[in-house]
């Protein structure tokens, strides 16, 4: 309830009765004496005792899962799951090829990947519904840890076939003239890019929108222009399907990074930490920054 701000959401996540949720709210207030939310036109908004309590259940939900994954691992690694949640461009290529090669080793171990927004991905990860988060920068939280980071430059995609595939550098001006290609507002890429423009005196603004980036994809292949990184699409590069070219532009290079998170204190199964070295070796970087694991 705590997370999800009324009772008809909480219900839709847990597929629990409406009326089973507020009957357990209801004892749960009759039992301690105290009101846990305060019921608003809106939802529900919990109380300082409730979110006492929320802080102790979360506690309780990692003491249990630290128990199990500890249990489980006695049985080594021929069977349990992992739950990834990322942002859009990692589920197009990047992220499904490195789960392939982690199930050839393990091919007991079940990966759920789910594509959402940066910040549906730090919510998942609050909510525990995901083990790892991978995006690209989001606010920095005190209930979030940040494993790994990379620098991810900008680079402009088009096809070897394009007008611009010749050239050594796009600056943004030059991406006023072509077909244009990007995500919508509030997509962490978007943002970089039109505060850029803002501070340079100008709106650039896309002539095609998609929230997947297999559309965008698809529009450059047949002749656009969009903007990426390279890692998000690597086998399409590798493949010379398409090409990226730098951006003349050192404040873009240096302002998006990817991240791979998990929740503060939360101790992660075997098959999620094996995985995770998958992760270090694809993103090739010497050594990852970590977190002390929690004891």
């Amino acid at each position: 309830m705590v997370r999800c701000g009324s009772i008809a959401e909480a219900s839709l996540k847990l597929n629990v009765a409406s009326s089973a949720i507020s009957r357990q709210i209801a004892h749960l207030e009759s039992n301690l004496n105290v009101l846990l939310f305060e019921r608003k036109a809106r939802g529900m908004k919990p109380t300082s005792a409730g979110e006492i309590l929320a802080a102790y259940a979360l506690k309780l939900q990692l003491d249990s899962e630290r128990v199990f994954n500890e249990i489980n691992a006695l049985k080594g690694l021929d069977k349990g799951s992992i739950k990834i949640a990322c942002s859009t461009g990692f589920s197009l290529d990047f992220l499904p090829s490195i789960i392939a090669k982690f199930q050839a080793d393990y091919p007991g171990i079940q990966v759920f990947l789910h594509t959402d927004s940066g910040k549906n991905v730090i919510k998942q990860l609050k909510d525990g519904t995901a083990d790892i988060g991978v995006t690209f920068n989001h606010v920095p939280q005190s209930d979030i840890s940040v494993l790994h980071r990379l620098n991810a430059p900008i680079y402009c995609i088009v096809t070897p076939q394009h007008e611009l595939a010749d050239r050594k550098n796009i600056t943004l001006p030059l991406l006023e003239t072509v077909r244009l290609a990007l995500p919508p507002r509030g997509i962490v890429l978007r943002d970089v890019f039109d505060v850029r423009c803002s501070h340079q005196g100008g709106v650039i603004e896309p002539i095609f929108t998609s929230n997947t980036i297999s559309a965008i994809l698809s529009y450059v292949l047949a002749g656009g222009v969009t903007l990426s990184t390279e890692l998000v699409l690597k086998s399409y590069l590798n493949q010379n399907l398409i090409k990226a070219i730098p951006l003349k532009d050192n404040i873009l290079n240096n302002s998006l990074s990817i991240e791979v998170c998990k929740l503060s204190g939360r101790i992660l199964p075997d098959a999620a930490r094996v995985f995770l070295e998958y992760l270090y070796d694809e993103l090739a970087v010497p050594e990852m920054v970590t977190e002390e694991q929690d004891t």
